[in-house]
């Protein structure tokens, strides 16, 4: 691991969070619909979302995001 590299980014969690902003933007997704299918709060998917916070979610969460995707996220 080089020395600018964090834990998260190394696990790929930084290009999650870049994945997820995108399919805010093309879905035009609510935090509400994201946290309800996950299972957590909206500040929690917010800071997931925010690029100045380095906060980048737990492996479950994305494990959970990508079940519920479709079903429970997008036709929301």
């Amino acid at each position: 691991m080089h020395t600018h590299e964090t834990p998260e980014s190394v696990m790929g969690m930084d290009s999650n969070c870049t994945k997820l902003r995108t399919l805010f933007l093309a879905f035009d997704l609510l935090t509400t619909n994201v946290a309800s299918a996950c299972g957590v709060s909206r500040p929690y998917v917010a800071r997931i979302l925010c690029e100045t916070d380095s906060f980048s979610g737990s492996p479950t969460f994305w494990a959970t995001l990508e079940k519920n995707l479709g079903a429970k996220v997008i036709e929301q």
